[in-house]
């Protein structure tokens, strides 16, 4: 792994480990996807929400130790990442993510009151 991911990845703002290894980029064009994608404990690559997501699978733990210890960065909370990823959003991503912080958590509230108003005219 060493240098050869390090530099594949370009300059890094902040990482997380997940299931996944969370990166914010702050050029992510200077990411050689290909050359990540071949390293023999990556499973796959995607960015989203300003994130570059490298997939590891169960591996992730050691990948992680070993990746902040070769690069010399200390990794963060994923709040801590997510934060540092809205600077990478264009205005419309910010609005759609607000907005869906607003309605996620009425989504059970939702559910529950459309099954009690079903079982109500069941009987």
């Amino acid at each position: 792994m060493g240098s050869f991911t390090v530099n594949c990845l370009g300059f890094l703002d902040k990482t997380a480990k997940d299931a996944w290894m969370r990166f914010v980029l702050v050029d992510s064009k200077k990411a050689n996807e290909e050359e990540i994608e071949n390293l023999p404990s990556v499973k796959g690559t995607f960015t989203q929400a300003g994130q570059y997501q490298v997939i590891i699978g169960n591996d992730v733990a050691s990948f992680y130790n070993e990746f902040t210890a070769y690069a010399g960065i200390e990794g963060v909370s994923k709040d801590a990442v997510k934060a540092a990823a809205k600077t990478n959003q264009n205005p419309v991503q910010k609005i759609m993510g607000a907005l869906g912080e607003i309605f996620a958590p009425l989504i059970p509230a939702l559910i529950c009151g459309g099954l009690v108003l079903g079982f109500r005219n069941v009987g």
